[in-house]
């Protein structure tokens, strides 16, 4: 196993200690975020985690316990074909120190929005 398969496994094990924490302080919390996902998704702007967190929050929803937990919800979309993977930017906010965050679409779309 190369240091690649080592952080992917490693990556994926935190993932999904984060979505169960979240599962245990607000129940059904991955599926609630995963319908406004599918949903956001449906606008076909290129995204970012941050954002789309942002407004899963401003919409009333209950904010997961660590922003670690919207990496399972992504890849979900991203393993049920609904998003891909467009590239990196650099990105921050308040929250956030400046860092590189990965930008997503909807899978049949462009980076312009169309199909």
């Amino acid at each position: 196993m190369d240091a690649r398969e080592l952080g992917d496994i490693g990556r994926d094990q935190g993932i999904a200690r984060s979505t169960r924490h979240a599962n245990r302080v607000t129940p059904r919390w991955g599926d609630i975020a995963y319908a406004f996902l599918v949903d956001w998704i449906s606008h076909g702007r290129a995204f970012i985690a941050p954002e789309v967190r942002k407004a899963f929050e401003r919409a009333g929803h209950q904010p997961a316990p660590t922003a670690q937990a919207w990496g399972g919800v992504l890849l979900r979309a991203r393993n049920a074909g609904l998003i891909r993977y467009l590239g990196a930017i650099t990105y921050g906010d308040e929250t956030m120190h400046t860092q590189t965050v990965r930008q997503w679409v909807q899978a049949n779309r462009t980076m312009g929005g169309a199909t």
